[in-house]
């Protein structure tokens, strides 16, 4: 039976109110139930008057005391059931509703549950889909203002979720007596006490049930929803034993962390208790405001119901709350700590018997199975202090992991400190009187010294403790997170990151903010502005543009940098199905319904001419790849062949029989491909219109195809959600992962990678060798089209929903293998101003790269053999390279003439660094030869520092020492001004490949071809820290800007990121197929650039895409800024030496602007030669 709290109070508001109210309370209180809404849980009616707690969840109240200025509300006395025989007949005639009837589209059933404001029922979904959903309705009478609030509340909090630990909410509206209700997933479960006693689950299994409730719950708070009424009853079980899903439900009194949940008003007064107070937290009892309330109140709740599902009993018992006023429980809450699960299992008979009864083992047994780890997480969620618990869910979660996994656990006993703390605060009178006694006592001065002394020495323990815990933490959440982005589970590696983004983990985070990279995704930017669904999209080469069709009859021009629509060409008289452009970007081609082909300048914007050669609608087209030669097909069977530069027709080609789909010009534009939908891909040769081949596949009706530029590998899609990949010598290998028509695909310009696009709304990247999939995007509407920049490597993608999406191709963190190289990438160098990179490589050339635009600006060519060694020197204005040819040669950065050279006797240059502040160069030949040679590559000194030859150099941070590294399994360091040894390191097993000082010059680091990394302490001689993971030679070492880190790199083919202090890995990012010969890091550790075997030169960030491009956005607009000054300084002849004139002229100018006018003045002098 519900009761209105004004029903309930009408009768005793009399004289003597107060008084009569409050004692009719504490003698009627469990008969006045109310329930603002009820769950489908709660609210099924009882089965069994001896059911345990757990089969009869606490029933909310709202039990009101009026007393002059202060009104306090309880919700939630455990107590009676809401529906009493009878009831849902009541309610149905309130409601006019009764099985059979109709709400829209869903038929109801029966009712399941019913409380104070609302009536859920079962009901039969009829359409789209047929499924059984619980239906929540307000009751006639109910509909204030306030109730419809949180009504709203608890739609929008299930409707902002997403989990499957979470119920989901499907449909909303009103009846047709105006009373609002939505429709909401039908849980089929038992509460999760119940479920756990009745399949007798272990403890183990219990927390691991419980995890996945921690799991919802972290969902829910990172949407900004706190739930304020856990409990088992509201957390619903499906499965069995070994196969179960909890699923959280009743959000009716949830609260949104920013209040959104609703754009209704409605406000929890002040002195109003929300929850169930078995599971309530102190602050929840304390009657303070809705906004003192946070997601720490859940955790609270998660601990009562962990303790009740470890001890069989909640900390508060039910008798004590029965047998107690509203007072007193509120005291309970607040101020009485709870025994410890582990005291609690044993406190008395009662609580022995229950823990025999569910876990099938004497009390003692459950007691020491509690003591320890399990009694201190419980606990901590507990504290009455919401300070001291867990920070989140994920963060309860993670603790319990480490118990399950024997590792220690971040809870712990309360400090003696804190202990003290909270006596002096039961005992605050007593306390007084005793210290007015102590300060007459010199003694107690004494007492008081030493115990301060004693409370600072543990507070500095319980800080260190603190920062390893957090580390630790830190550690945990960052490999969770790396290895849930490995298994594309975005959503809960987004929920690891942010749960550890306040964590103090050291200045340098390069892990975190790689893989919050690599989470944003690779989305650069979206455009708007068709009124249609977008039909075709294309690049122009050359013009910046990007251009889309539509079902709006228009064509759109776009800034393809900026997403800035740039011009709309005059409307169609119907719709234009596809787009594409030519080569050069002279030439647009669009093909419409009504099968005419129509020629546009993208430049002048103009319609240039239209050809009618179709009698159907046309839906592919394909440009050849020397532009010569326009394809189009579409529904009347037949392939057209035209000049481009003519429109002149070039034959037709005819033999599908059914609509053709997609058209492909092979790489060398001697074949065209084309897909249809009578199950076959036919090859032609387009000079002579001779069909070559015909691959066939039964049942497919073909949507699409692309030849891999790098092989003469074909896709195509089907209409069934397939990927289909013939090889040259037709083998098949099929791709599933679509549910619906791939509608195009397109194979990035190196080969490596397949996308494909689809009506479910993905987009899929595949690995085609082996046909991985590697990652996926999802939208909400289907994909139509997918142009490629082969310039800038990216990707525009046309959506039914009329949206223009930009991705980078390459894998989000990836911001440009750089092209060009030949050869295999063998040393690299970055200039101070970290946006030129030199390159040294097997075909004895340089090369010098402008990072901002990614291109290509200088060749300097003089050495005789590879490149094995680069350095940039004064300032970055020479640069010194050594290599085979034994020679160490010096240039000039900003003409790229070449300087002076020293030849040396060794056959190789292995490396060269620079002494800062000496003018000297080290260089490391393969003789064993340490060399110093000064800026006019004068020899300074030499020492034949090995027997075997000098693999590395290392320079500390004060110039004062140079470490060496040997294939004699050695690391030397000497000093600089008379190249006396100083240590010998010799705990390798196999040649030195790397070394590094770190920035306060108190370590170093080695790496070798044994595959391990050695940090040794240099101002001790305890033994070094041996890392390991790389399964091949380490072939670079470098510290982090604080110490903190070690970057290290792998012929392996691995870049990876370590933790000095613990010698543990934060992060592995698989870099190249082939070995890394070279690495440079700049830019606070946000950029890693890295040259390998496989003639790759690749650049990592840790910073957002979308911040890069526009950088290189910027940069680009200022080289054309200063292109005219460049060459102007180039104009001026003889006057004054290159460098004189470019100091001169941007000498004042700020270090982008110098790096840009850098790089467009080496850019004009190459491009002159």
């Amino acid at each position: 039976m519900a009761i209105h709290p004004r029903q309930a109070m009408g009768p005793l508001m009399n004289n003597s109110g107060t008084r009569h109210c409050r004692k009719w309370l504490q003698k009627h209180r469990m008969a006045m139930f109310t329930r603002s809404w009820g769950s489908p849980a709660q609210m099924e009616p009882a089965k069994d008057n001896n059911q345990d707690r757990a089969d009869a969840p606490d029933v909310q109240i709202d039990a009101t005391v009026v007393s002059n200025a202060e009104q306090t509300t309880i919700a939630g006395l455990p107590g009676n059931r809401t529906r009493l025989a009878g009831s849902e007949d009541k309610a149905a005639l309130q409601l006019g509703l009764r099985p059979g009837q109709f709400i829209g589209p869903y038929c109801i059933e029966r009712i399941l549950g019913e409380g104070g404001l609302g009536v859920v029922y079962i009901a039969t979904q009829t359409e789209p889909v047929k499924r059984r959903v619980a239906l929540k309705v307000i009751k006639p009478g109910m509909d204030s203002a306030s109730v419809i609030a949180r009504f709203d509340a608890e739609r929008q909090a299930l409707a902002i979720m997403d989990h499957p630990g979470l119920a989901k909410i499907f449909d909303g509206g009103a009846t047709d007596r105006g009373l609002p209700y939505f429709v909401m997933e039908y849980v089929d479960g038992e509460p999760m006490t119940r479920f756990c006693n009745r399949h007798d689950l272990d403890m183990k299994n219990r927390i691991k049930l419980f995890m996945k409730v921690c799991d919802a719950i972290q969902h829910a708070h990172m949407k900004g929803v706190i739930h304020r009424d856990l409990k088992p009853g509201n957390i619903l079980v499906e499965g069995d034993a070994r196969e179960n899903r909890p699923i959280v439900i009743d959000f009716g009194i949830a609260k949104a962390t920013d209040e959104s949940l609703t754009d209704q008003e409605y406000n929890t007064m002040a002195g109003q208790m929300i929850g169930t107070p078995a599971y309530m937290s102190p602050e929840q009892a304390g009657l303070s405001t809705e906004q003192d309330i946070d997601t720490r109140a859940d955790i609270y709740s998660l601990g009562v119901i962990l303790y009740e599902l470890l001890c069989a009993s909640t900390p508060i018992s039910e008798d004590t709350l029965h047998d107690s006023s509203i007072s007193q429980i509120q005291k309970l809450i607040q101020d009485v700590d709870p025994p410890r699960p582990s005291q609690r299992v044993v406190q008395d008979l009662q609580s022995s018997d229950r823990v025999v009864e569910v876990f099938g083992v004497e009390a003692r047994t459950q007691s020491k199975r509690l003591r320890g780890d399990l009694d201190w997480i419980i606990m901590k969620c507990l504290e009455k202090d919401r300070n001291r618990r867990y920070a989140s869910a994920n963060e309860l979660a993670m603790d319990l992991q480490r118990y399950l996994d024997n590792e220690p656990v971040l809870a712990g006993p309360p400090s003696t400190a804190y202990r003290m703390k909270k006596f002096a605060r039961r005992n605050r009178g007593p306390l007084v009187a005793a210290s007015l006694v102590l300060v007459a006592l010199v003694a107690g001065i004494i007492t008081t010294s030493v115990l301060l002394v004693k409370l600072s020495i543990e507070g500095e323990r319980t800080r260190q403790a603190l920062i390893e815990a957090n580390f630790r933490t830190y550690l945990s959440n960052i490999t969770a997170a790396s290895n849930l982005l490995d298994s594309r589970k975005r959503d809960l590696a987004r929920m690891r990151l942010e749960s550890i983004a306040s964590i103090d983990a050291g200045d340098t985070t390069y892990e975190w903010n790689y893989l919050k990279s690599r989470l944003d995704g690779p989305i650069l930017m979206q455009m708007e502005g068709h009124k249609g669904p977008v039909t075709g999209v294309a690049y122009i080469p050359g013009k910046g543009l990007i251009a889309s069709t539509s079902m709006d009859r228009r064509i759109h021009l776009w800034d393809s940098m900026t997403g800035r629509s740039i011009y709309q060409m005059p409307i169609h008289d119907c719709m234009i199905n596809c787009i594409v452009a030519s080569h050069d970007g002279s030439v647009l081609v669009t093909a419409d319904e009504k099968g005419r082909i129509q020629f546009w300048d993208p430049v002048r914007r103009t319609l240039e001419s239209t050809i009618d050669p179709h009698s159907g609608s046309v839906h592919a087209l394909a440009i050849s790849p020397d532009d010569g030669m326009l394809a189009a097909a579409g529904e009347d069977r037949k392939i057209t062949l035209w000049d481009l530069a003519s429109n002149q027709s070039k034959g037709v080609l005819e033999g599908h029989e059914e609509t053709i789909t997609d058209l492909e010009f092979s790489r060398d534009g001697r074949t065209l491909l084309s897909s249809s939908r009578d199950d076959t891909i036919r090859i032609w040769n387009p000079m002579s219109g001779a069909l070559e081949r015909t691959l066939e596949s039964t049942a497919h009706d073909f949507m699409s195809i692309a030849i891999n530029p790098a092989s003469d590998q074909v896709a195509s899609g089907t209409i069934d959600g397939q990927i289909l990949l013939w090889d040259e010598d037709g083998e098949l290998q099929q791709l599933h992962h679509h549910d619906q028509a791939v509608t195009c695909l397109e194979f990035n310009p190196a080969g490596t990678e397949l996308y494909s696009g689809s009506n479910d709304g993905l987009i899929c990247r595949w690995d085609p060798g082996d046909g991985r999939l590697i990652d996926e995007s999802i939208h909400d509407a289907p994909v139509s089209s997918i142009a490629i920049d082969h310039e800038q490597n990216r990707g525009a993608v046309g959506y039914e929903d009329r949206m223009i999406r930009v991705y980078a191709l390459a894998r989000p963190e990836l911001v440009k293998q750089l092209t060009g190289p030949r050869s295999e990438v063998l040393s690299t160098a970055l200039h101070p101003g970290g946006n030129l990179l030199a390159t040294g490589h097997g075909d004895d050339i340089i090369r010098l790269w402008d990072l901002h635009s990614m291109e290509l600006v200088a060749e300097l060519d003089g050495h005789t053999g590879p490149v094995t060694a680069l350095e940039f020197t004064r300032g970055g204005d020479v640069l010194v390279s050594g290599g085979w040819d034994a020679r160490v040669r010096s240039w000039d950065v900003l003409s790229g003439a070449r300087g002076d050279d020293i030849a040396l006797e060794a056959r190789t240059i292995n490396d060269i660094i620079e002494v800062p502040g000496s003018g000297l160069v080290a260089t490391a030949a393969s003789d064993g030869m340490l060399t110093l040679v000064d800026a006019d590559m004068k020899q300074i000194r030499s020492i034949e520092a090995h027997d075997d030859p000098i693999t590395v150099l290392a320079v500390s941070p004060d110039s004062r020492l140079i470490a060496t590294g040997s294939s004699d399994d050695t690391a030397i360091i000497w000093r600089v001004n008379d190249l006396k040894m100083i240590r010998e390191l010799d705990d390798h097993e196999s040649d030195i490949s790397s070394i590094a000082f770190s920035n306060d010059g108190s370590m170093m680091a080695t790496g070798s071809w044994d595959n391990d990394i050695l940090i040794t302490m240099l101002e001790s001689q305890q033994e070094p820290m041996r890392i390991s993971g790389h399964e091949e030679a380490v072939i670079h070492v470098e510290f982090s800007d604080d110490d903190s880190r070690l970057f290290t790199a792998s012929r392996d083919g691995t870049f990876r990121v370590w933790s000095v202090k613990a010698g543990e890995e934060l992060l592995v990012i698989p870099a190249h197929k082939e070995p890394i010969n070279s690495v440079s890091i700049c830019g606070q550790e946000q950029r890693v650039i890295t040259g390998s075997d496989d003639r790759s030169i690749w650049l990592w960030e840790s910073v957002n895409l979308g911040e890069r491009m526009e950088e290189v956005a910027r940069s680009r607009r200022l080289q054309e800024d200063l292109t005219e000054q460049v060459g102007q300084l180039l104009a001026a002849g003889t006057e004054g030496t290159l460098q004189e004139r470019f100091q001169a002229r941007f000498g004042d100018q700020d270090e982008p602007t110098r790096d840009a006018a850098r790089a467009c003045l080496l850019k004009m002098r190459n491009e002159s030669k």
